[in-house]
């Protein structure tokens, strides 16, 4: 698990395991920053309002239900708060200063260890939806927004809608879909019959050519 994070004009490489590196473009060099407090395994993570915030998956003693957030400026983590829920497999992206959370797994209460999950996993895959929340990292309010099948996905903000690939759905193989943010509303666009286990979704904005 890997994500790429551009934070204050550098790229910030947030492992599994907790470990966090940082690329800086004007001495074309990688360094190793404050690692995440625990160790942890199939959780999200996004940049807000010049900051790093990570979410859910398991420590190596149990859930982690903490919503971490780094500074780049002071290279400290702290945490902003204990979540009522316990999420995991889950994406995060953010728009100015709302998070929003798609997909994944919300486990059980009693589910206590990454071994518990992994059993129910393999008895449940398929079953679950695309629940989508937002968190505003200012006023710390939590969103519950409309929901869709599951499940493994890989998602992307693009213009006003977070796009989304999913995997393993009940219904339908491999569904391309697309979440407005400003409607709460989805959109379905085409399904793939075949997608790798490891698949990574990008926007990218191209130069317009055109003659003003």
């Amino acid at each position: 698990m890997l994500y790429f994070l551009a934070v204050q004009g550098k790229l910030y490489a947030v492992r599994s395991l907790g470990m966090v590196e940082c690329y800086n473009p004007e001495n074309d060099a990688w360094t190793y920053v404050s690692s995440m407090p625990d160790l942890l395994v199939k959780f999200s993570a996004c940049e807000s309002q010049g900051m790093i915030y990570v979410m859910g998956g398991f420590t190596t003693r149990d859930k982690n239900t903490e919503l971490l957030r780094y500074s780049p400026t002071s290279d400290t983590w702290t945490t902003v708060q204990l979540c009522s829920m316990h999420i995991c497999e889950h994406q995060m992206v953010s728009v100015e200063d709302t998070i929003y959370l798609g997909g994944g797994f919300e486990t059980e209460k009693q589910i206590l260890s990454w071994e518990e999950y992994c059993l129910l996993q393999s008895l449940r895959r398929g079953d679950d939806t695309v629940t989508m929340w937002s968190y505003n990292v200012t006023t710390h309010e939590w969103l519950h927004k409309k929901s869709k099948w599951h499940s493994d996905m890989t998602s992307t903000l693009h213009n006003d809608g977070i796009y989304i690939m999913s995997r393993y759905v009940q219904l339908h193989d491999n569904p391309f879909l697309m979440y407005n943010i400003f409607s709460n509303d989805w959109e379905y666009f085409q399904y793939f019959l075949e997608l790798e286990e490891i698949t990574l979704l990008c926007s990218l904005y191209l130069p317009n050519d055109k003659e003003n």
